[in-house]
């Protein structure tokens, strides 16, 4: 089997098995020792069997398990500083099976671990989620971030190995949220569009997180209700300020990556203001600006489609019923009745909508794509026929 260098951590930082080393010299360093570590992996159950070919990943190392649902880790080549012992994430994956992870797997140096059987819960009808994970800087493989799929007591999650690969299985099908974190890096999170029962399916892409302490550059344009640029308007985060120009375009260089508050203002009009999360990778931040005498009819809760609903003579339609049902799903994703001005506020996820508008035997729809980044669509019209 091929030998590899398995190495701790430096510094302060927990001892983890990773390829090479952490720089620096002086000193002369610990004669290298061997660790073994050996494991199975069963079924669930009252009579568990073998499960052949599940992947298994041992602080960044892979292999994949025999026949027998045996595997081994053999005599991988261990640097010790001052510890006798590390302490390593395990995962073990299969399709149609649950991930089991294990963040705190001890070894001890110069020593062979027989592991306890791993028990794996078949969950017939799931799919399995692979990709990779990198840094955002330089495209660097991220070995050991937590990748986890689904949410509550439905999540599954895994670790990458040292290629940045991971594999998660026990998915639910359909769409799933998935959420990435490394110690010293921002969080990543996305959603998987359709996972397919008894398949893998591959991310498109990498990744990417973003280093704590990455600065970024955000931009995007101010508008008022109808569309308008609005030139002059100050868009500012912390102490970072700029004006847009004719086409209501601004850009704050130099933003520390992480959650920022931006705040839009403009005289004549009511201030906007919204939480971004910076990556460098988070897309064009539009505000939508009200003029003052809006105040009084905009909605208290979160909003990021808005129009009006007019008759057969542009007149405004009241108690007329508005809703937003997403393009391929039928299930209504926000809904509620307009008022006397006819005006409409719905707040929905990022994608492709239909925007229906009903009043007794009249009925408008209008399709709309809301992108991502955290814009705002509006002046959107149904006119009722």
């Amino acid at each position: 089997m091929k030998r590899f260098w398995l190495l701790l951590l430096c510094a302060v930082v927990p001892p983890v098995l990773l390829i090479g080393g952490c720089g620096g010299g002086g000193g002369t360093p610990a004669a290298p020792t061997t660790v073994t570590v050996r494991g199975k992996v069963e079924t669930e159950g009252s009579d568990p069997a073998a499960i052949a070919g599940a992947r298994v990943v041992l602080g960044g190392k892979t292999t994949t398990t025999d026949s027998n649902g045996a595997f081994e880790f053999k005599d991988k080549v261990v640097t010790a500083v001052t510890r006798a012992t590390v302490t390593v994430a395990l995962s073990v994956s299969r399709d149609q099976y649950g991930t089991r992870l294990d963040d705190t797997v001890v070894l001890t140096i110069g020593a062979t671990k027989t592991l306890e059987t791993i028990r794996l819960p078949a969950l017939p009808g799931t799919g399995t989620v692979s990709g990779k994970v990198v840094q955002s800087t330089d495209g660097a493989a991220l070995v050991n971030a937590k990748v986890t799929l689904g949410t509550g007591n439905y999540a599954q999650s895994g670790r990458t190995d040292d290629n940045g690969l991971f594999q998660v299985s026990g998915v639910l099908t359909a769409e799933q949220a998935y959420r990435v974190t490394k110690t010293g890096f921002l969080p990543a999170a996305g959603v998987v569009d359709n996972v397919v029962q008894a398949q893998t399916t591959e991310l498109p892409g990498s990744i990417k997180l973003v280093p704590s302490g990455a600065k970024a550059t955000v931009s995007g344009t101010v508008r008022d209700e109808d569309g308008n640029a609005l030139a002059q308007a100050t868009v500012k985060s912390g102490t970072v300020t700029d004006q847009t120009d004719a086409q209501g375009r601004y850009e704050l260089a130099n933003l520390s990556a992480g959650t920022q508050t931006l705040t839009a203002s403009k005289d004549g009009f009511n201030n906007s203001v919204r939480e971004v999360e910076v990556t460098g990778d988070q897309g064009e931040i539009d505000f939508v600006l009200f003029s003052s005498n809006e105040l009084g009819s905009l909605p208290t809760t979160p909003f990021n489609l808005a129009g009006r609903i007019v008759d057969g003579t542009g007149n405004p339609a009241s108690d007329a019923t508005v809703t937003a049902v997403k393009q391929g799903d039928q299930t209504a994703s926000a809904s509620l009745k307009t008022g006397a001005d006819g005006k409409f506020y719905l707040f929905v996820p990022p994608g492709a909508y239909t925007i229906r508008a009903e009043k007794g035997a009249q009925s408008a729809t209008k399709a709309v794509t809301l992108p991502t980044g955290g814009q705002i669509v509006t002046e959107i019209v149904l006119t009722l026929g």
